[in-house]
């Protein structure tokens, strides 16, 4: 599936300028990094969810594009590249205490490819 899902940008939503950057809030997520004019997220960011996960890097129209960590509540991560909401090429997964468990490749947010894959005992 793509990340993120449909977020709505709308009235819903409230601005409020801090230094450079802006908040942003609604009711699926709360983000604090670059806007455009039109309100849509542009540039570098950190977007957090309800249930305690975060995406941190950069977005382009609202999606993820470009270098980006997702980060779950329970602090497993996979870091890697996005293009338009899609994880492509070379990906990194890391379980909550930092031990890997894949590093390899991605495709259309899916593992495709060669890549290796960490089990626990």
């Amino acid at each position: 599936s793509r990340f993120p899902p449909d977020l709505p940008l709308g009235s819903a939503m409230k601005r409020k300028r801090v230094q450079a950057d802006w908040d942003l809030v609604t009711e699926d997520f709360s983000f604090k990094g670059s806007l455009r004019e039109d309100g849509s997220i542009e540039g570098k960011g950190v977007m957090e969810f309800p249930d305690g996960s975060q995406f941190i890097g950069t977005f382009s129209e609202g999606e993820p594009h470009g270098q980006g960590k997702y980060v779950n509540a329970d602090g497993s991560a996979i870091c890697g590249t996005y293009e338009n909401g899609d994880l492509t090429g070379q990906v990194t997964e890391t379980n909550g205490s930092g031990g890997l468990v894949f590093k390899g490749e991605y495709r259309e947010s899916k593992r495709h490819g060669k890549g290796k894959l960490w089990l626990e005992d």
